[in-house]
């Protein structure tokens, strides 16, 4: 659609702390590696790309640009891209997965199940991004959240979409450490390939107003 990757980065992820981009190899084989601007990290993304390599970007930003020795449990893991050093997300994210066996037929009747989601929830339209087989969506904020607010804030979202009947993959939803394409990528599942779009910033939103919109659907008013 034209518009760069960086503008994407720089619409959902936090200026402060350390953003994270994930890289598979052919091989399935995985590594991260952590840039201190949206410009580095999105020209990371790209050349990584380039050289048929899938790549994600990691959803939050985190304090230390290190990861835990090799062979550490999973259990075992602070740094890196984790929980427990995440710094904070400036957005939600939902992802909507489309395909034979999915909640959804493809990309285009998943957007109509989330534009109908919304005006039923009441909340402001997302960023839509095409993910090659499915649909994300973001709702960019006007300042970062700590990790344990914005996890009490996913978790109503969650509810929300239960309650309105929205399918998602809640286990992207209130995960923080989460990770997705970024747009200007390409996704080659299942032997085509396709550029991973999405459809211009939105917002961004107060949390203000998107906490009192949670809170009154989660009291049932």
């Amino acid at each position: 659609m034209g518009l760069k990757p960086t503008e994407f980065l720089r619409s959902v992820l936090p200026d402060e702390g350390f953003k994270c981009a994930v890289i598979v190899q052919p091989n399935g084989a995985k590594w991260q590696k952590f840039f201190a601007t949206h410009e580095e990290l999105a020209t990371f993304i790209s050349v990584q790309d380039g050289l048929g390599k899938t790549t994600y970007h990691a959803c939050a930003s985190f304090k230390v640009p290190e990861n835990d020795p090799a062979r550490t449990p999973r259990k075992a893991r602070r740094l890196g891209r984790t929980g427990h050093n995440a710094l904070g997300a400036r957005a939600f994210w939902l992802d909507l997965d489309c395909g034979e066996g999915k909640p959804y037929p493809d990309a285009s009747a998943a957007a109509i199940a989330a534009d109908n989601f919304c005006r039923s929830a009441g909340l402001p339209a997302p960023i839509y991004v095409g993910s090659g087989h499915g649909l994300h969506l973001y709702w960019p904020l006007a300042q970062m959240l700590s990790p344990q607010e914005w996890g009490e804030q996913a978790h109503r979202l969650r509810e929300l979409c239960d309650r309105h009947g929205l399918a998602a993959d809640h286990s992207r939803t209130t995960d923080i450490s989460s990770i997705l394409r970024t747009p200007g990528t390409r996704n080659r599942k299942h032997g085509v390939e396709r550029i991973v779009e999405w459809g211009g910033a939105v917002g961004p939103y107060r949390i203000e107003e998107l906490r009192g919109i949670y809170a009154g659907h989660v009291r049932g008013e």
